[in-house]
Parts: structure tokens; sequence; C-alpha cells
């Protein structure tokens, strides 16, 4: 286990919101989370599994990854949810620790829960996920990389779509394409609106 990862569990698990509604009953969280015909969205709303209360289950469930696959790709896509209230970025670095997972999906949605949470420091170790032999995972990183990059990450689609061993694969490589594209967009849209903010 990553020092990253202790110390992310020690500060989610043990620090709840101060004066804030009590951590949520973790079983009934995780059945709810595991239903048979997908997470049941009003049972986790009605225990409090939106908000701020409910990240230390959260962080118990990201930081046992080998408990349960369902549970852990249910609970990363729910973070990953814009109706989660509170600060997600405390989840980054769990985040990133799941992108070694042997699992092809929990990848996935790491991936989804960095694109939704992180930010430009967050993306080294979705670069070598572009390297991933699942193309499923390439394919989700590349969206990732798109929404969080810098720069650099401009010159990092260079070399994918050069050298990489899945370039070949027509419907990827027009993903990867289309993702440095989005990247090189976003990137110009963001430097316009700093160069008409005022100088302090």
């Amino acid at each position: 286990m990553s020092l990253a990862l202790i110390t992310t569990l020690l500060t989610v698990v043990h620090q709840p919101p101060a004066g804030g509604p009590p951590v949520p009953n973790e079983t009934q969280l995780r059945l709810a989370l595991v239903g048979s015909s997908g997470p049941d969205e009003a049972r986790i709303a009605a225990l409090g599994g939106y908000g701020p209360a409910a990240f230390p289950v959260y962080a118990r469930i990201l930081g046992a990854p080998d408990d349960s696959i369902l549970l852990l790709i249910r609970t990363l896509s729910l973070l990953a949810d814009p109706k989660v209230k509170g600060d997600r970025g405390q989840f980054r670095d769990l985040a990133v620790d799941l992108f070694t997972h042997d699992n092809v999906v929990v990848r996935v949605r790491a991936l989804g829960l960095a694109e939704a949470i992180g930010g430009a420091t967050d993306a080294p170790p979705v670069v070598a996920l572009l390297w991933d032999e699942a193309r499923e995972v390439v394919y989700a990183a590349a969206k990732t990389l798109a929404t969080i990059g810098d720069r650099r990450a401009v010159a990092t689609f260079d070399v994918w779509l050069k050298r990489a061993p899945l370039r070949h694969d027509k419907e990827l490589r027009r993903h990867v394409e289309n993702c440095q594209a989005d990247l090189v967009d976003r990137l110009k849209k963001e430097e316009a609106e700093k160069a008409k903010k005022p100088a302090k």
C-alpha cells in the first residue's frame, strides 16, 4: 500500500465532517450500491450517500480493492457523479492507486473518477494507461487526458499516434486524434480567458 493511499485513508476515514450528519449505515449503503438491477439511487440518497458524510465509507471501499469488484466499480462510478456533494478531491490518490488494478472495468472507472475530479498533476499516471493492453482502458485514458491534461499532453498524444502498439486500431486512433483536438481547443479557450483577465 502506497504512502499516498495510507495518508488519504487516514484523512478521510478518521476525520468525518465537523458538525455534519453521522456516517451513513455502512452495511445498508454497500447493499444499495450492489443491487442486482444497478445501484438503488433512491436508497443511496436516503442514506446520505451523495454527501460528504458517506466519504469514510467510500474511502474504505476504495482502500480494499479485492473485497468486491462490483462494489468497487459502483463506488468509483458514484463518486464520478456530479450529484455527489463535497470535496471529492480527497479521492484522487485512491483513484490513481486503482490504475494498476487487474480488472479492466476498475481501471476504466478509476480513470472516469480522475477525469471528474483530477487536474494536470494527475496526468502522468493517466499517460501510462495510454499504453495499456486493453483498448477500453486506452480509450478512457485518452478521454481523461483530454479533460485534465496540460500543454505537455498534446505532445503525448503525438507520441501515441506514432509509437503506441494500438495505434493501428482505426477506431481507437480516431478517438485519440479527437481527444487531442479537444485538448488543444480547451487549452486555447483557457489561454484566451486568462488573457482577458486584468493583470494583478
